[in-house]
């Protein structure tokens, strides 16, 4: 934790308040209040929310309440709170205390102050202005002031008859009883270790088909917690493999098994998210056998825990008469050097058919900053899809749109992440920062964007899914491309040529890449296969345009191994000349030494 900048953050809701009004009555006293304020509020480990300074107030939010001198829990904070607070603030919610009686708020009434005047609470991380969402959760200016009020004045009660009824909550569920509750086995996370992804199996007990609707995740104990998801198998590959591990389910955050998520929907838990009550017409398909497996994110806290996750499933009454689909936008391309700012990764994709967007899910880990998506329409004009200005991890979601966003064929969408790995960011994992790559642990990054997308003609579908597929399909090339590339110049460096051309070969798979072909030319030189050097060397130089200069320089050496000295020359002085236009003077001064090497006759 930054103690630092935690305290700048609460001294900053209203200059001198904290150390005026503390209870304790002394600079130490606001010290201990800053402190059991952060850990209260966001638990052990790193990635607080909050910036030092003042949190500006969100333009566009229009306040709900007028502060008066001494704000009450009968006559203003209880309304506020339960209308606000107590969807997650009850006693079997996901947030870790209750809020529902005037004791439990009370006790808590300058952590509330503090939390919601930081726009830490409650979580709602898109910025105002950028997409219409359902069940926005944000607080107006004078909301927040009368909460600092109450709290700057003692948290009065009023009078008790007067205080509204707390809502009713008339089952554990948030939506009601569900039609099935699936328990999944306790799994025990351990007191101590790394960042765990455990895969819970469980076939589900039906006999008959069903349709559903919505499904409401109960992950278990939201202090070791930290996300989950949930998926469908309809075959055995996800039971085999549990069957293989210790204890029950299996490890891993990319599926090992045939499990996904079912009938394009994400489906899945944060702290703070409200689960989706879902559309009759839009209802996913459960077959009798079928597995449905929980990926449980936990991260160990000093304490052992167990976990005994529940899921309720409700079912649709008629089968659906349309099917969305998942677009994924995804970038593995991360590597921050410390201290770095502005780090950037983009992903995108060509709509090949009109659509409608029903939802967005973005995710990135501690060190994401501002993250955004957006979509350019054939008439070239762009539309802000998403925009998230202080990404915190702790409080991920998916949010949909109050009406769906209307694209037509054509349309780009683009996602577009910015990171901040420098000690600035109070989230940093690392202090001094570290270099972060891509990864699956907390302290790892990722860059992920999830639409749910529906075809606005239903006989589009089979285009839409066919065309995602390919778009996943050239992702996932293009990754191991990378990954053999990075193969092949390490078994090259290390004069493993056979090796090393075998990986570039692989490498290719996923498309023609010019600096791919000229690293197996230069491997081919070094090997003494002349024909096939200079093959893949004129290759190479093709597919760059013959404006790459390196690669030139490889045709040249080719040329020269295979006697051909004269086009070596020729070719030799087109890249120092090619070198040196493009300001590349260490290059051209290489590429000069080759030309006049050549000159004499040997390379």
């Amino acid at each position: 934790m930054h103690l630092l900048s935690a305290l700048v953050a609460l001294g900053g809701l209203a200059p001198g308040v904290i150390v005026r009004r503390c209870r304790l009555g002394n600079a130490a006293a606001a010290i201990l209040f800053a402190c059991t304020t952060m850990m209260t509020l966001t638990g052990c480990g790193p990635g607080t929310r909050g910036s030092p300074g003042e949190a500006p107030l969100q333009p566009g939010v229009r306040s709900h309440v007028t502060v008066v001198d001494t704000p009450t829990w009968a006559g203003e904070v209880a309304s506020l709170l339960h209308r606000n607070c107590t969807a997650c603030h009850r006693p079997v919610g996901s947030a870790p205390f209750s809020l529902l009686d005037y004791e439990e708020a009370a006790s808590r009434a300058d952590r509330i102050a503090g939390a919601t005047g930081r726009r830490y609470m409650p979580p709602w991380l898109p910025a105002p202005g950028v997409g219409e969402f359902q069940g926005e959760r944000r607080l107006g200016e004078s909301e927040i002031a009368l909460l600092l009020r109450w709290a700057e004045v003692g948290a009065p009660e009023g009078d008790s008859a007067a205080a509204p009824p707390p809502p009713s909550f008339p089952s554990e569920w948030s939506l009601g009883e569900p039609d099935m509750v699936v328990e999944f086995p306790e799994y025990p996370v351990p007191a101590e270790g790394r960042d765990l992804y455990r895969n819970l199996v469980v076939q589900i007990p039906l006999d008959v088909p069903r349709w559903v609707r919505a499904v409401e995740v109960r992950p278990g104990d939201p202090k070791v917690v930290h996300h989950a998801r949930m998926m469908v198998d309809t075959t055995t590959s996800s039971r085999d493999l549990a069957a293989l591990e210790a204890g029950p389910g299996f490890d891993g955050m990319h599926m090992r098994s045939a499990a996904g998520s079912p009938g394009g929907f994400f489906i899945g838990w944060t702290p703070g998210k409200v689960p989706h009550a879902g559309r009759e017409d839009l209802a996913w398909h459960l077959e009798p056998g079928t597995y449905l497996v929980l990926q449980l994110h936990l991260r160990p806290t000093g304490e052992a825990v167990p976990v005994r996750a529940r899921v309720g499933l409700h079912f649709a009454t008629t089968p659906p008469r349309r099917m969305p689909l998942l677009l994924m936008l995804e970038s593995r391309d991360i590597d921050i050097a410390p201290g770095d700012t502005a780090f950037v990764v983009e992903d995108r994709y060509r709509l090949p058919v009109p659509v409608e967007l029903l939802s967005v899910y973005p995710h990135a880990h501690y060190v994401g900053k501002r993250l955004q998506g957006w979509v350019v329409l054939p008439d070239g004009g762009r539309r802000d899809l998403i925009r998230i200005e202080d990404w915190d991890f702790n409080f991920q979601d998916e949010y949909r749109y109050r009406e769906p966003v209307q694209l037509p064929t054509g349309s780009v969408v683009t996602m577009h992440y910015t990171y901040d790995n420098s000690s600035a960011n109070p989230r940093n994992p690392f202090d001094p920062p570290r270099r972060i790559t891509h990864g699956l642990q907390s302290t790892d990054e990722m860059a992920e964007m999830t639409f749910q997308v529906l075809p606005s003609d239903p006989d589009d579908l089979p285009t839409l899914a066919a065309d995602l597929d390919r778009f996943y399909y050239q992702a996932i090339l293009d990754w191991e491309a990378q990954q053999n590339r990075a193969l092949g110049q390490s078994l090259e460096s290390e004069g493993r040529l056979d090796e090393a051309l075998e990986a570039y070969r692989q490498a290719l798979l996923a498309g023609d890449d010019a600096e791919v072909v000229a690293s197996m030319a230069r491997v081919f030189v070094r090997q003494g296969e002349t024909v096939s050097a200079v093959l893949a060397a004129e290759r190479a130089a093709a597919l760059s345009g013959r404006a790459n200069p390196r690669i030139l320089g490889t045709l040249a050496r080719a040329y020269a191994e295979a006697g051909r000295m004269e086009e070596a020359r020729e070719v030799a002085a087109q890249a120092a000349e090619l070198a040196a236009r493009r300001g590349l003077p260490e290059l051209a001064d290489s590429l000069a030494a080759l030309r006049r090497s050549l000159r004499g006759g040997s390379p």
